[in-house]
C-alpha cells in the first residue's frame, strides 16, 4: 500500500509556510478528507484568506469549524487509545487494542459516571475507527497533547514544532510495529522521513495524567 505523507516540506527540503495550519486541518478531519481536498483548504487558508484581520469571515468560520476545531471528543479518545497502548508497552504488557479501549473507557467513565460502559466503549471504537475515525492521525493528536501545544501551534516549523514532529514520528513507528504484529490496520498520515524520531522509551514517563 502506498504510504501517505504530510506535505510539510518543499522539494528543496525547506519547510512549507504555515505548517501549523496544515497540521491542524489534517488533525481536525482525520481520515475523512483526502490529500487533494485538504491541499485546497490549505491554499485558501494561506492565500485567499485575509490573515491580517482578527475577525473571521463567514467562509473562514465554516472552514475553522469543519477543519480545525471539529471532533474534539473523538480526537481525544483516539489519542487516549494510543496512550494506553504505549502505557501497556511501558509496563511490559501485551499492547492490544481491546485492552487499550477498555482502559480508556474506564478513565472516561470517571468523567461520565452516568454513561453506560458499553456506550463509552462503542464511542471510543468509533473514534479510533480506521475508515471514519481518527486512528490514522492519532499519533499527531497524542504528540500534540504530550508537547503541551493544545492551545495552538507556533506559526512555522520552530524548535517547539520540531519537537512535536519528532514525538509524532516516534509514535507513528511504534504503531507501525503493533500493526505489523496484526493488532489492527493502520494507514497513517505520515511525518516525512527526514524528521528524526525520539526514542520511544522517552515517551513512557509522560504518558500519564489526562491522556491516561
Amino acid at each position: 500500500m502506498t504510504k501517505r505523507y504530510l506535505s510539510l516540506f518543499n522539494e528543496d527540503g525547506s519547510p512549507v509556510e504555515h505548517a501549523n495550519l496544515y497540521l491542524l486541518a489534517r488533525m481536525g478531519t482525520g481520515n475523512q478528507t483526502d490529500g487533494a481536498s485538504l491541499d485546497q483548504v490549505f491554499a485558501f487558508m494561506t492565500g485567499i484568506s485575509d490573515n491580517t484581520q482578527p475577525a473571521l469571515t463567514t467562509a473562514e468560520k465554516t472552514l475553522e469549524r469543519k477543519f480545525i476545531s471539529n471532533n474534539q471528543t473523538e480526537r481525544r479518545y483516539a489519542a487516549m487509545v494510543v496512550a494506553e497502548l504505549l502505557g501497556l508497552t511501558a509496563a511490559g504488557k501485551e499492547a492490544t487494542l481491546g485492552v487499550a479501549i477498555d482502559l480508556v473507557a474506564e478513565h472516561v467513565q470517571h468523567d461520565k459516571p452516568n454513561t453506560q460502559r458499553r456506550s463509552l466503549v462503542d464511542s471510543i471504537k468509533r473514534a479510533f475507527s480506521e475508515k471514519t475515525g481518527f486512528r490514522n492521525t492519532s499519533h499527531l493528536e497524542l504528540a500534540f497533547r504530550l508537547t503541551s501545544l493544545e492551545y495552538g501551534f507556533p506559526a512555522n516549523l520552530s524548535s517547539e514544532l520540531g519537537a512535536f514532529l519528532s514525538q509524532a514520528k516516534s509514535l507513528e513507528l511504534y504503531i507501525d510495529e503493533l500493526s505489523e504484529q496484526g493488532s489492527f490496520k493502520w494507514t497513517p498520515w505520515r511525518i516525512p522521513d527526514n524528521v528524526k524520531p525520539v526514542p520511544i522509551e522517552t515517551l513512557f514517563p509522560v504518558v500519564d495524567g489526562d491522556e491516561r
